[in-house]
């Protein structure tokens, strides 16, 4: 806390204050400081979304063939997944609706089954309601928040892209905090499919059109020797990741996958079976 001596502001100070930044915000920012998709949000298809915009360039990238980043410590398995992504342009074909408008990938986290497994049972994270927005959280609905979309630009340049890393315990967690260092982990899976769209949203007139939709999927599965030293007890045994674009874009679509929580807040590690004592 810096010496100056300084007096608290009023209500209507506050007011006043409150008052400037949002003006200032809806200024540099149109439409962004109070948007936000609900259930009135009207959604357009591709075929409308032609009329507005028109993807230059979209390139897909991934780092798959490096494979999985494995680390073993002594109290952790670390694990840490090739990147993969997408980076795309899109030009506004009436540069006077660039304004309003935030262009940008939304991912949505459609299935998701993710399992570590023990010698006396089994854990897994969950989330409670699939599908899910699965973005950074910091300004809903697009994953990489306000450094993944763009707006006020007849040429946006955006993409998406994605990673998952994890810290998995030698030994299984239970429930309360507590472990049982003597159920060591045996293996590890992940089975997961995404869609992301390439969106534009009017924040001005409240509509979304889903310029283009990309769906793909994760599995991977890394076996786990508990009676090998250390350093040489995990390894991979299956990677795979398949990327595609659809030729319909899903039927259904619902605003709550545009809002938080998104995925990495919502999920839980759970003990879904062990066989240990009762008193662990």
């Amino acid at each position: 806390m810096n010496s100056l001596n300084h007096r608290p502001l009023s209500g209507v100070a506050h007011a006043l204050l409150g008052a400037v930044v949002l003006a200032f915000l809806m200024t540099v920012f149109p439409g962004s400081a109070l948007a936000q998709i609900s259930s009135s949000t009207k959604f357009y298809p591709p075929s409308e979304s032609a009329k507005f915009f028109r993807v230059s360039s979209m390139t897909p990238f991934n780092s798959v063939d490096r494979g999985m980043s494995i680390t073993e410590h002594p109290d952790k398995l670390s694990i840490q997944a090739p990147l993969i992504g997408c980076r795309s342009s899109v030009v506004a074909l009436n540069e006077g609706v660039t304004r309003n408008w935030k262009i940008g990938y939304v991912q949505v986290l459609l299935d998701s089954t993710v399992h570590i497994t023990y010698e006396k049972g089994l854990n897994a994270w969950v989330i409670p309601q699939l599908p899910i927005n699965d973005s950074v959280g910091t300004d809903y609905p697009f994953q990489w928040g306000k450094k993944g979309c763009a707006w006020g630009y007849a040429t946006a340049n955006v993409y998406w892209e994605d990673a998952f890393s994890n810290n998995i315990s030698w030994g299984q967690a239970l429930p309360g905090g507590k472990m049982d260092p003597d159920s060591r982990l045996t293996g590890y899976s992940r089975d997961q499919s995404f869609v992301d769209w390439l969106i534009a949203y009017d924040t001005q007139n409240d509509r979304v059109f889903i310029i283009k939709e990309t769906r793909w999927e994760w599995h991977v599965k890394i076996e786990v020797n508990p009676d090998a030293p250390l350093g040489q007890r995990a390894r991979v045994s299956d990677l795979r990741m398949r990327a595609y674009f659809p030729k319909d874009i899903m039927p259904t679509v619902d605003t709550a996958w545009f809002n938080a929580p998104a995925a990495n807040f919502a999920q839980k590690l759970k003990t879904l079976e062990y066989y240990g004592s009762d008193e662990i």
